[in-house]
């Protein structure tokens, strides 16, 4: 079954993914495009060439969280070692009704490509709908439409998220950060 795109968002990663200290320069080993949209349980990833051309990583879509879910924001560290993917819940009639939400937790390969981590979700308040990392990439907040509220959490060693105390603030609406 085959879905318009409703919302689609891209983050742009040139990850030093390799770690290479002894390469000479800091050109980034990976540059790598991540692309989500509605009604898709998974991110879509593509190898950036120096021409600027795309080619689909295997495998093109990275599963998030959720069999029924919207993976909408998605923020990448600043050091590009590690994705974040807000998982709302579908609004598609292949699924139940859910509000509930997760946010899925990624390790950036050498390649580029998403490996789960373990845990691979934190969870979420109701329909989670972006995500951003402050400039250190040490807490990431979550806009979440169906509670007006926005998630906080830190980034432990590792790219881990714990939720901060209060797990969530409340605002009007957070729909878009």
């Amino acid at each position: 079954m085959s879905f318009p795109i409703r919302t689609l968002l891209i983050a742009l990663i040139a990850a030093d993914a390799g770690c290479d200290d002894s390469r000479p320069s800091q050109e980034p080993l990976v540059r790598t495009l991540y692309v989500t949209s509605r009604f898709e349980s998974a991110v879509s990833q593509f190898a950036i060439h120096p021409d600027g051309s795309l080619t689909p990583l295997s495998p093109l879509r990275a599963a998030t969280g959720g069999e029924f879910s919207d993976s909408l924001g998605l923020a990448v560290s600043p050091d590009g070692r590690y994705v974040y993917v807000a998982d709302g819940p579908s609004n598609s009639s292949s699924g139940p009704a859910s509000h509930t939400g997760t946010v899925t937790q990624f390790w950036v390969d050498n390649d580029g490509t998403l490996v789960p981590r373990s845990p691979f979700t934190a969870a979420a308040d109701f329909n989670p709908i972006q995500t951003i990392l402050t400039p250190d990439g040490r807490f990431l907040y979550v806009a979440n439409e169906g509670s007006t509220a926005v998630g906080q959490y830190q980034v432990n060693f590792g790219g881990q998220l714990w939720p901060l105390s209060p797990p969530s603030v409340f605002t009007s609406r957070p729909s878009d950060m």
